[in-house]
């Protein structure tokens, strides 16, 4: 707070009195206005207080707390707020503006805003009190009755197309003699909307709100309006459902823009133009809680927009601000025993704080230990919770200090209890003069220590900190002492004398390198000492890291992981920390291994949590950018101590763009090739092949693969019996949505295109899979793979990645489970994917890298008890498919509880507190089931599939063998998929093409396919020159021309290496040279470097060569690799 703003005189007063000014007490201003819920016995004690801190004290009423001329952070140091949790909605541009002009606040009974306050009839009141005693008032306007003539005409809208519903007319309703709209949806999957067919005018002249009452049944807390304007412009509001009825007037602002005519989409609803209305409930917008709902709409029409209602209608958007606003900062703390001060603050003394009923802790930020990380702010959490075993349970009251962006010389501290009671006792008036006090000096360690937490043996400790002057009024003399201690004694000690320029920041640092490391690491320690007594001070450890010299590497055997000869399975979560709950610093929380989003003190309490409820690894992700800041170290070394294992993501590489040198940087950084906590890389990120849109970047390789496996395009609209797809310009186009999502005469070209995908994804994955496997071959290679292989999914023209080929280019196969969200029905045909699996990958593991549901109702901005009751049912009937199918493991998308911003979701599996949700308690209960449960049993049921019969592939599979897929587990027996081509080989697989199609020589066989993994020329020098396809190679003149291939059976039959049936390697050239693989070759198995000669004589011109495969006496198939040798 910058004091020296209030002197508005010019220079030579300024220095004649500059003294003076100095030590002028700063104002502290505090709510006292009359306001519900205001405790004056609070305000005078608080009063007090502050005065003894050294404030002079002034009180503010309604109308300065809310004009922002007056609420004045020139003239105004410090804002108290004896009750934040109800002030005017008036008040929330003023105390923005306020902070943003780096006023300082302490709020009681944080967060803010929890009760809007308004005056529509010079009284104050909430919006929630407002809604009810205006429940019985009628609409200006009624614009249905809900008479069942009038709803009889009224249109149903829903997905799936089987779902049920009753919409019906009832006796009730808030307003006297009204009816009402009463629906009942049996099983919610999706959707399910009801309105009328058309609306003429439905807004008179003058009127813009929507009004309406409404209430919900007991698993129907949200409810979505809609109205639909002539241009097809769509418009949906949600609102908030009770058991009870509920008065809802909605401004053309509180309608948001959902997915229709793009032109609108910056826009707003216009009432004069709307046609339409919509009544119902959607995933999308109410909650993705399944199962049955029920819902009453009542007095449904329209009015105009009075003082009065302009009054009521005030919903002004909060300003999101760590440690103040809105709710989902904060969070509820359970089975407190006790409240304490932390040790490592200097603020506030230790005490014996009561224990309240009601406690809202704040969301965790990283703390000031370590040196050099980047943040704008200093998190200081004073006073913290735990249970009667010791366990954290949240911090309530805590302080955060702005030195750097928006907020800058703003010094924020909070409270979250609610009894006013708590704050009048000695133990919390004490913990509010020592924030005050620490307010009025203003001067601040902004982080220190040491800059890593992890190290090295070879690296040197960077040894600093970061002193801030927020109080800007003058400069302060102070000084740093850095101290480095083994066991307690004392290894490295350093002070520096400083002095910290006015609303400034000051470095100091120091390399030091220990001579050796203890095993327990160091503890790094730093203080701040002003005029003798130490103010601020913050500590952390620094530990080593060696690699192992006998490490432990996951293995695969036979389709299990393994651990030390012992089947293991990966039964983990996807992790980032708790403190990125609540935030809406996209950087900060994506980039949570970085600098500035990364504590290890709440990471280790995070990976304690995971421990203690069962899990034995954890999924997680780093990008280039936070390499350097080497807290992937740090992590890895917390999971190995704790014996868990991780996935480690690589971020961010896609197919077409897997980044190679940034993946090769962090592998090399981090020497993980050393170390085996990781076990597996993720190296893509929930991949699609997503619509006829996005697929048109692959369209030339389409049609290179075309000209490839068919010859011709002509060749290839005779085997389908249909012309290709093309542009307005004429070039080859993938297919339409529509022809790969329902059958019809395209089914054998949306076959072939199937298998030109199978091509692609093994040829890209394995690919990026052989350059890692070049620098770290100990860990397995793979990628989370959204809705790879979904049997269900079939909706939207969004096109899935499938298992056939992409099996043989990773070590792991890891769908994700979201087609899965819903009741045991829904989740059970990931037991049929699992078996899919198996047929194109026995011999590797599978987990689901990704399943959950999220807990969030928008309306109430919380997770309920309902959905968090759903989401313990819906783990509950994942692991049953997990375990039941012999799955390798599950990876629970995500750890931290709480509001995700952007998202607007809760996947956690615990709360914030580290209390058990239901879905940890499910975890709990399955924990030992998925550990020690049984392989997947042998086959004794075997149903033929054939993919190429379904233009819809495996969606249309599943549907024609899923009565007989479930009918065998019903009848106690283990069902297994295999196709026609299934235990064939060479010389006597079917010879169909793709599609179904005979196969004549110039189509692509269905059941024989292979591709070359490398291709390498010897070239004028003799050396071995890897080839690119289509590429050219400078050769000798004067000997034979060698190559040497790598290559893969991708498809179903076996390679025979002698006899009818035996497949050779093919080099067309001048002349054709045939060269027999030396040893048969079963599906996904490879050959590598295997020898041929091009040119037997040598060259004395330009040639290009084609190298195939070919069946001896059947057919030839596969790649067609083109190299030019050049003399």
């Amino acid at each position: 707070m910058n004091m020296l703003q209030r002197v508005g005189v010019g220079y030579c007063l300024l220095t004649i009195c500059g003294a003076a000014m100095a030590q002028q007490a700063p104002t502290a201003g505090i709510v006292h206005a009359g306001l519900p819920g205001e405790d004056d016995a609070l305000i005078a004690v608080l009063s007090e207080t502050l005065e003894r801190a050294g404030y002079a004290v002034q009180k503010l009423d309604a109308d300065a707390l809310c004009d922002v001329r007056r609420l004045d952070a020139s003239t105004l140091d410090l804002l108290i707020l004896p009750n934040a949790a109800m002030l005017p909605a008036a008040s929330v541009a003023s105390i923005r503006s306020y902070l943003e002009s780096g006023g300082d606040i302490l709020a009681l009974n944080a967060p803010l805003w929890r009760s809007l306050l308004i005056r529509p009839h010079g009284q104050w009141t909430t919006t929630e009190e407002y809604a009810i005693d205006s429940l019985t008032e009628p609409p200006d306007h009624a614009l249905f009755t809900f008479q069942p003539d009038e709803i009889a005409s009224w249109r149903r809208a829903f997905f799936p197309e089987d779902a049920k519903a009753v919409y019906e007319s009832v006796v009730e309703g808030p307003v006297p003699g009204a009816r009402s709209l009463h629906a009942v949806i049996e099983n919610l999957t999706n959707w399910d909307n009801f309105g009328p067919a058309h609306l003429d005018a439905p807004f008179p002249e003058g009127h813009t709100l929507t009004v309406f009452c409404a209430k919900g049944g007991p698993q129907t807390r949200s409810l979505a309006v809609e109205w639909q304007e002539k241009d097809g412009s769509r418009w949906i509001a949600t609102v908030p459902l009770t058991s009870e009825w509920r008065r809802y007037v909605l401004a053309p602002e509180d309608f948001k823009f959902w997915e229709s005519n793009p032109a609108r989409a910056a826009g707003q609803l216009d009432p004069k133009n709307v046609e339409r209305m919509n009544i119902g409930l959607a995933f999308t917008h109410t909650g993705q809680v399944a199962g049955r709902h029920e819902y009453w709409v009542s007095a449904f029409g329209t009015a105009a927009l009075t003082p009065e209602r302009r009054e009521a209608l005030v919903r002004p958007q909060l300003p999101q601000m760590d440690l103040l606003a809105p709710t989902y900062k904060f969070f509820d703390s359970r089975g407190v025993a006790r409240l304490y001060a932390r040790g490592d603050q200097k603020i506030v003394a230790d005490a014996a704080f009561a224990v309240p009923a009601v406690i809202r802790s704040i969301q965790p930020r990283p703390g000031g230990g370590g040196f050099d990380k980047g943040r704008a702010w200093r998190y200081i959490p004073l006073i913290e919770t735990a249970s009667a075993e010791g366990r954290w349970r949240g911090a309530p009251a805590a302080l955060m200090v702005h030195g750097e962006g928006l907020w800058k010389g703003g010094q924020w501290a909070s409270f979250g209890i609610e009894d006013p009671a708590w704050y009048k006792t000695e133990a919390a008036l004490s913990a509010i003069e020592g924030i005050a006090r620490a307010m009025k000096r203003g001067v601040y360690l902004m982080d220190a220590g040491a800059n890593f937490y992890t190290y090295f043996e070879d690296q040197s400790l960077l040894l600093g900190a970061r002193v801030a002057n927020i109080q800007q009024a003058r400069p302060i003399d102070c000084v740093v002492r850095i101290r480095v201690t083994d066991a307690g004694h004392e290894v490295f000690a350093k002070e520096w004398p400083l002095a910290v320029g006015s609303g400034s920041e000051t470095r100091v640092s120091e390399a030091w390198k220990p001579e050796s490391w203890p095993a327990n690491g160091f503890k790094v320690a730093a203080q701040l000492v002003v005029d003798g007594t130490v103010v601020d001070e913050v500590s952390h450890e620094a530990h080593v890291w060696r690699p192992k010299s006998n490490p432990s590497f996951i293995t695969a055997v036979n389709g299990d992981f393994m651990s030390d000869g012992k089947r293991w399975r990966a039964h983990g979560v996807n992790y980032m920390p708790s403190s990125g709950i609540g935030t809406e610093d996209g950087p900060y929380f994506e980039q949570w291994l970085g600098s500035r989003a990364y504590d290890p003190e709440i990471v280790e309490r995070d990976l304690r949590h995971c421990k203690d409820m069962g899990l034995n690894s954890v999924s997680i992700f780093i990008y280039t950018q936070s390499v350097a800041a080497q807290n992937l170290l740090d992590i890895l070394r917390r999971l190995d101590a704790l014996g868990m294992k991780a996935n480690l993501s690589l971020r961010h590489a896609t197919l077409g763009n897997f980044n190679w040198p940034g993946l090769q940087s962090i592998i090399q950084y981090y020497r993980l090739w050393q170390n085996d906590t990781v076990f597996a890389y993720d190296i893509d990120w929930e991949p699609l092949w997503w619509t006829h849109k996005e697929r048109v970047k692959w369209d030339r390789e389409w049609e290179a693969w075309l000209l490839e496996r068919y010859g011709s395009i002509e060749n290839a609209e005779k085997d389908w019996g249909m012309p290709a797809p093309r542009d307005e310009s004429g070039a080859i186009m993938n297919p339409p949505d529509d022809q790969l999502q329902k059958d019809g005469g395209w089914r054998v070209m949306a076959s072939a295109y199937r298998r030109f995908l199978d091509t692609l994804l093994y040829t890209s994955y394995n690919d990026i899979r052989s350059k890692i496997r070049g620098i770290d071959p100990n860990h397995f290679v793979s990628f989370r793979m959204t809705e790879t292989a979904d049997p269900t999914m079939n909706w939207g023209g969004v096109l899935p990645y499938d298992f056939p080929y992409l099996a043989a280019a990773v070590d792991i196969l890891e769908p994700e489970g979201y087609g899965r969200i819903g009741d045991w029905e829904k989740i059970k045909p990931g037991w049929f994917q699992y078996e899919y699996a198996r047929l194109w990958a026995p011999d590797k593991p599978l987990f689901w890298a990704e399943a959950g549901l999220h807990a969030w109702d928008m309306g109430t901005m919380s997770a309920t008890p309902q959905l968090l009751e759903r989401q313990g049912e819906f783990y509950r009937d994942f692991y049953r498919m997990v375990i039941s199918s012999g799955a390798d493991g599950i990876y629970w998308w995500w750890y931290p509880g709480g509001f995700r911003v952007g998202e607007n979701s809760d996947y956690g599996i615990i709360e914030c507190d580290g209390t058990d949700r239901d879905s940890t308690r499910a975890i709990r209960e399955n924990t030992q089931a998925l550990l020690d449960g049984p392989d997947a049993k042998a086959v004794d049921h075997w149903i033929e599939i054939d993919r190429d019969r379904y233009a819809n592939g495996i969606v249309g599979v599943y549907d024609n063998v899923k009565d007989e897929f479930w009918k065998a587990i019903e009848d106690g027996k283990t069902p297994g998929l295999r196709t026609p081509g299934t235990g064939t080989t060479s010389a006597n697989c079917p010879l169909q093409a793709v599609g179904n199609v005979p196969c004549n020589g110039t189509n692509p066989p269905k059941y024989l396919d292979g591709v070359f993994n490398r291709v390498q020329v010897q070239d004028k020098q003799g050396r071995w020159t890897d080839a690119a396809k289509g590429g050219a190679v400078e050769v000798a003149t004067d000997r034979p021309v060698r190559a040497r291939v790598s290559f893969i059976n991708l498809a179903e039959a076996e390679w025979l290496a002698e006899g009818d049936g035996a497949v050779a390697i093919t080099a067309q050239g001048a002349g054709r040279i045939e060269t027999p693989i030396p040893k048969p070759l079963v599906r996904t198995e490879t050959i590598a470097d295997l020898e041929l000669i091009l040119a037997p004589e040598g060259l004395a011109k330009p040639q290009t060569v084609t190298l195939s495969f070919d069946a001896r006496r059947r057919t030839p198939f596969g790649e067609r690799f083109t190299v030019t040798l050049v003399p």
